[in-house]
């Protein structure tokens, strides 16, 4: 599996480098990347997409994605607000799950500091996504559990 996965990597840098302006190209360079934990790399991907309108929400979250594996919580929260802002409706798929990786980002910047007036804050931003995505769809993921937990 390893092995396929580093193939994936090099047959896709190969295409890359062979077709510079095949932003679809660099969308799955950057998901082989992100397999093989390369997350600088899959950024640097990403961030070539965002110059595509039809890759543009998903290379945002993306790179939001990797910067949460980095954890650089206040960067990739940026990436998926920016994300957030392109959306047209706010209630799609798309929207809940970047919320959800919003959310995220927060309970997770929250954890690491020891602060408790910026921990709450933080608590409470998470809880203000979730909360937005629990009146669409009560039912998304785990959001409902982490509402709950949160507000106790």
């Amino acid at each position: 599996e390893a092995k396929f996965r580093q193939f994936k990597v090099d047959e896709y840098e190969r295409r890359v480098r062979a077709h510079p302006t095949d932003y679809e190209l660099k969308m799955r360079y950057g998901h082989a990347l992100m397999e093989v934990t390369s997350y600088d790399e899959a950024i640097q991907q990403f961030q070539k997409a965002v110059q595509d309108p039809k890759f543009k929400i998903k290379a945002l979250s993306d790179i939001g994605t990797c910067f949460l594996k980095k954890e650089l919580e206040d960067l990739a929260a940026k990436q998926f607000q920016s994300a957030l802002d392109d959306i047209a409706d706010g209630n799609s798929d798309t929207a809940k799950e970047i919320k959800y990786k919003l959310g995220i980002c927060y309970e997770q910047k929250a954890d690491k500091i020891s602060d408790e007036g910026a921990k709450k804050t933080l608590v409470e931003q998470a809880l203000t996504v979730y909360q937005e995505i629990m009146a669409v769809d009560i039912g998304y993921l785990d959001v409902s559990d982490r509402v709950s937990r949160l507000m106790s």
